[in-house]
């Protein structure tokens, strides 16, 4: 990563695919030359830092706006 806040590209190849489990997670990854993710850093109250994977596109949210997601899901978590 060049930053603690960003989308990559992972290319799937055999190698990768042989290593899933799930029967249907192996179908769909044959299917795909490579998965989107979004990775962001983010500081909790304990000031350790927690890394976050999603597969959100880019398209719908920046990585500025992947951490307003999480942590509004994280407050939401935390009153029930």
């Amino acid at each position: 990563m060049k930053s603690d806040d960003e989308y990559v590209e992972i290319k799937l190849n055999s190698i990768r695919i042989k290593n899933i489990k799930n029967k249907e997670l192996k179908e769909k990854a044959n299917q795909m030359s490579q998965l989107n993710l979004g990775i962001v850093n983010m500081k909790l109250k304990t000031s350790k830092i927690e890394t976050l994977i999603t597969n959100i596109p880019q398209e719908l949210a920046s990585p500025t706006e992947l951490k307003k997601i999480i942590r509004e899901k994280m407050a939401n978590r935390e009153r029930i």
